[in-house]
């Protein structure tokens, strides 16, 4: 017999967050209600995308297409990381800063700063509130922050939001999630988010956002002359916070030797907070290449004038992806059909998963990274 076909992460929930959820879910639905605020006419409608770096850069496609269906009229706010400001506005869109520390720290502190920075939105107009994610810690932050309506897509544990819609189409990327969720939002809220309740029947076409919007790298020209020049650093980001996502230090050691024999300029993203083994890797390496550091807006300007980013499956994969330059993506864990960084010129290397986890080997990452460089002369 066949195999079944995998269970679409989009609609799954991890278990034991999710039980935590639906066990607080009666008491904090007597709590909240008195925490919602009325709607003006003009009220704006939140977009909350206040999760990881690459996340975000997934969404914007799907964000910027949302906005111009809503056209100027309408008061449109992205909820994102405070150093994600700059990004979302230099996307054209406004931007709200939402530390959601909670999110990647799981601790008191953590939990402490997320209610304090939810309490906060409470100075900004009332309104509508879409969660990209259906994560039911949002949905929690966003009743806090006294929204008329909070609605996202369905999934296992969303009793906290006010209103629910099944995912059309069952996308598996993530970008593809964020498109399909955008559209379907759009589709119902016209119509029908007039009183909290949940939509239940089976969700007709929505209408499609524009094209040029949501393409691959719609953010920077793609031509292929300026994208794989030869005189521009590759930018390599060898460690993330998470352990199991990480390639192996002297296999990046092995790569850049590699490359620097063969003449390709590198550069390689700082990680202020690597491990003391990566703090072992930069001293070997700080006297032969440039470390870039910055903040995330100056990352991303270094991004757009680089010939391209050699990465796992971290932020800088994503930006790069977005803004249509070349990425390696080493894969070691990472779901990749869910993840994988999107971009007209986008190669993987390892087909891991969290149950089979893979570590390619360098001469693999060579083979990826010379399929996508042309001659100098074009």
């Amino acid at each position: 017999m066949p195999s079944p076909a995998p269970v679409n992460l989009n609609v799954r929930r991890r278990l034991l967050p999710g039980l935590l959820a639906a066990c607080a879910t009666p008491a904090l639905r007597l709590f909240l209600p008195p925490l919602r605020r009325r709607a003006h006419p003009g009220a704006p409608i939140y977009v909350f995308s206040s999760y990881m770096v690459g996340d975000l850069y997934m969404a914007l496609p799907a964000l910027t297409g949302f906005a111009a269906q809503l056209g100027p009229a309408v008061d449109f706010r992205v909820l994102c990381r405070p150093d994600c400001v700059e990004i979302v506005t230099r996307a054209g869109l406004q931007a709200v800063p939402f530390d959601n520390a909670f999110f990647t720290r799981r601790t008191p502190n953590g939990l402490l700063r997320t209610l304090r920075a939810a309490w906060a939105l409470r100075a900004l107009p009332a309104g509508t509130a879409l969660d990209l994610d259906a994560d039911p810690r949002s949905a929690l932050w966003l009743r806090i922050a006294g929204c008329t309506q909070v609605v996202s897509y369905r999934r296992p544990f969303s009793g906290l939001f006010d209103a629910t819609f099944a995912l059309p189409g069952n996308p598996v990327h993530q970008a593809d999630r964020d498109r399909a969720v955008v559209e379907e939002f759009l589709r119902i809220y016209r119509g029908e988010f007039q009183t909290p309740q949940s939509v239940a029947r089976e969700p007709a076409p929505g209408p499609r956002l524009s094209p040029e919007l949501n393409r691959p790298g719609a953010g920077t020209d793609t031509s292929a002359p300026n994208l794989l020049r030869h005189d521009s650093p590759w930018i390599l980001s060898v460690w993330t916070r998470k352990a199991a996502k990480n390639w192996p230090l002297d296999r990046w050691d092995g790569l850049m030797e590699e490359l620097i024999e063969e003449g390709v300029p590198i550069a390689v993203l700082h990680a202020p907070d690597g491990d003391s083994a990566y703090q072992l890797f930069r001293a070997r390496w700080e006297d032969r290449v440039p470390f870039v550091a910055g903040s995330l807006e100056a990352i991303d300007e270094g991004v757009q004038k680089c010939a391209g980013v050699i990465a796992t499956d971290n932020f800088l994969g994503h930006m790069a992806g977005y803004h249509g330059k070349p990425v390696v993506w080493i894969n070691v864990v990472s779901p990749a059909e869910q993840v994988e960084p999107r971009g007209p010129h986008t190669v993987r290397v390892g087909e891991g998963s969290p149950q089979r986890p893979e570590t390619p080997t360098v001469e693999a990452v060579v083979q990826a990274f010379k399929a996508l460089r042309v001659p100098a002369s074009q």
